[in-house]
């Protein structure tokens, strides 16, 4: 009869072994842009997207494209959600 070999968790671990792994929050702090959270902040204070954009001195456009690229990078599909988890994390 044959031995079977034990395995360990080093043998299944979905990340290389021996490198420490980013939390939640350093990979969201990571992904965020400046110019993200900035927005963030700015509707964490009650601002709406065209007051964001003359605050930021941007154009609504512009805020839209960060809206839609911070949601994504959030995994969230609200603007009181994205707040919540911005200042959860402490981003803001």
């Amino acid at each position: 009869m044959r031995k079977q070999a034990s395995l360990t968790v080093e043998d299944h671990a979905p990340w290389p072994t021996g490198t420490p792994r980013e939390t939640p929050v350093e990979r969201m702090e990571e992904d965020l842009k400046t110019q993200e959270t900035e927005l963030l902040w700015c509707l964490s204070e009650g601002h709406t997207y065209d007051s964001a954009a003359a605050a930021m001195g941007v154009s609504i456009n512009t805020v839209r494209s960060y809206v839609r690229s911070a949601y994504e990078k959030l995994q969230v599909h609200s603007k009181s959600a994205a707040v919540a988890r911005a200042l959860r994390a402490g981003l803001i």
